[in-house]
């Protein structure tokens, strides 16, 4: 296995094939996967997962399934990636992270299908149709993650009416965040989660671009040693930035309290063990103030908008 691992390294794909053919060993398929890929060659990388996926789901599912999506949605085998999902969906219960993997595959599928569907042309017509009058969340957020700032300043007066009008919080943050970021320079008016906004957008950050956002993600890091509690940490301070958006979340909190209440929301989403009094008193936090943190943070995820497939 090591061999094969260095092989690829080096990128000697054909010899990694050469060596590992009619093996059935799970790090030997791995390496045949990765090396068909290296030469271009999916169909034949995915042949392998379909072929085998009883011996690579028992070795790794985590690895298993990543290999088996990412590689339909190369192909842009979208119906088969859908009955993939149901098939792995059906199995038995692994781990934490591998129903959280499952369950964010439909949004996955879609948002890959969409995506694809975005490398026609689309018409100008088209491109303020679909940001004013969308069919769906996907429809729009799909297009809008097309973007780079030459298109965005092109096209503000459709996002500026799309902020007004949509009923969709996550379009609204994304596409002001697209105006920040292009540095559009008069202001915007739109409403979000009750508050009205006058902003000019040349003169914002984006969430993480604070200072005190930097600090807290790397507390975060030197905190979890862990790399899926890592992950679990910034996926719901993500969440949770952007839905307060363009409001920061350090207005009301400081920032100690916040490294702690994700933190705590980290070890209780992965359902681990964890003492919450000791890592609060050796840091001299204060118990009620976090707690009534986390229960705020809390309801807000919960009541977050969330992409329907």
């Amino acid at each position: 296995m090591d061999n094969l691992v260095t092989l690829l390294d080096r990128k000697e794909y054909q010899l990694v094939l050469d060596l590992s053919q009619g093996s059935k060993e799970p790090s030997a398929l791995f390496c045949r996967i990765s090396a068909y890929l290296g030469l271009g060659k999916a169909k034949e990388a995915m042949e392998i997962v379909e072929k085998h996926k009883d011996i690579l789901w028992k070795d790794s599912p985590l690895k298993c399934l990543k290999a088996n999506f990412e590689l339909r949605f190369l192909l842009e085998e979208f119906d088969e990636a859908y009955e993939d999902e149901k098939y792995y969906s059906s199995l038995p219960y692994v781990s934490q992270e591998v129903e959280e993997y499952l369950r964010s595959l439909p949004q996955r599928i879609r948002y890959n299908e969409r995506q694809s569907s975005l490398k026609k042309n689309y018409s100008e017509e088209e491109v303020r149709e679909s940001l004013l009058h969308p069919k769906d969340t996907y429809e729009v957020m799909s297009l809008l993650s097309s973007f780079n700032d030459a298109k965005t300043i092109y096209y503000a007066p459709s996002l500026l009416e799309m902020l007004k009008t949509s009923s969709s919080n996550i379009v609204k943050t994304y596409g002001f965040m697209l105006l920040v970021k292009a540095k559009y320079p008069s202001e915007v008016s739109f409403r979000k989660n009750g508050d009205d906004f006058h902003i000019i957008p040349c003169k914002f950050l984006l969430p993480f671009e604070e200072e005190k956002a930097k600090t807290l993600v790397a507390m975060l890091q030197k905190e979890m040693k862990d790399p899926s509690m890592f992950h679990i940490a910034t996926t719901l301070l993500n969440n949770y930035m952007f839905e307060l958006y363009p409001l920061s979340i350090f207005d009301a909190s400081s920032l100690e309290n916040i490294f702690a209440c994700f933190v705590i929301l980290s070890h209780e989403y992965l359902q681990s063990s964890f003492d919450e009094d000791a890592f609060l008193k050796e840091r001299s936090l204060p118990k009620e103030e976090v707690e009534t943190l986390k229960k705020e943070v809390s309801l807000i995820l919960k009541k977050a908008e969330q992409m329907k497939v």
